[in-house]
């Protein structure tokens, strides 16, 4: 169950010195799209999309249009540059939305939004997320976070989606603002910046009888910058890929 992987977690990071503060947010009446880019840094062509997913979210979208998510594969490593933001977890989501989509191949930069791919996302992208935005939302979300002791974040989360057998729920930790000079492989020599940096995934945690409230503590993470952080969470049909609604928090982790 997702509140013990919650609580085992507890047991090895290390708390930073920071406060947490409470925040209380609420999916909205229509679908907001969760926008998902896999990406390396051992991929020559991923900085465009990387820089791409990073200025949408700055300049033309807001977190009831979309939350973004930059989620780093792994399959890169061993091409001359290892990823240190990568995750096998990551890899095999992507190959997973990949084979309920019965498409032959994974890659990168490759976007999905709403749990569909999104080829052509320069031009595309923008028109799929509003269309998305145009359907009401099959899930309802609610996030709430305070501080209760020693900069542990006391977390709450309820959802509810219209697929009670196959809804199942995410929970995740995103960090904007990294920066990494890369050494070897296709970037060698680049500085690369990175934004909605996917740090941590807990889940999928199943809806029973369309419905699922987690409770868990959640601690501060050795090395992350609390002002840099958001959580998410994300329903999605379990079956389908479908994302049935998203939500993000950005002020659970300042003082």
């Amino acid at each position: 169950m997702l509140r013990y992987v919650f609580i085992s977690l507890a047991l090895v990071f290390i708390l930073l010195e920071s406060a947490w503060a409470a925040c209380d947010v609420r999916s909205a009446a229509h679908t907001t799209a969760l926008v998902e880019l896999y990406t390396s840094e051992g991929c020559s062509s991923c900085p465009p999309a990387d820089r791409y997913l990073s200025n949408l979210f700055a300049k033309d979208m807001g977190s009831a249009q979309a939350v973004p998510l930059a989620l780093h594969v792994d399959y890169w490593d061993d091409l001359g540059w290892v990823d240190p933001y990568a995750n096998a977890q990551f890899t095999g989501r992507q190959r997973w939305l990949s084979r309920v989509a019965r498409a032959p191949v994974i890659y990168t930069p490759e976007f999905y939004a709403g749990g569909k791919e999104v080829r052509g996302w320069p031009a595309n992208l923008r028109s799929v997320v509003r269309n998305i935005n145009a359907t009401p939302a099959r899930a309802t979300i609610r996030m709430r976070g305070e501080r209760t002791r020693s900069d542990t974040l006391s977390l709450s989360v309820q959802a509810t989606a219209s697929a009670a057998n196959t809804g199942e729920i995410y929970i995740l930790l995103t960090e904007d603002g990294l920066t990494s000079r890369v050494a070897r492989g296709e970037n060698s020599g680049r500085v690369l910046q990175h934004d909605h940096v996917v740090r941590r995934m807990f889940g999928p945690e199943p809806l029973a009888n369309g419905a699922a409230t987690i409770n868990a503590d959640l601690p501060a993470l050795q090395g992350l910058d609390p002002a840099r952080l958001r959580l998410v969470a994300f329903v999605q049909d379990g079956t389908t890929g479908e994302i049935l609604q998203a939500v993000s928090a950005d002020r659970c982790f300042t003082n």
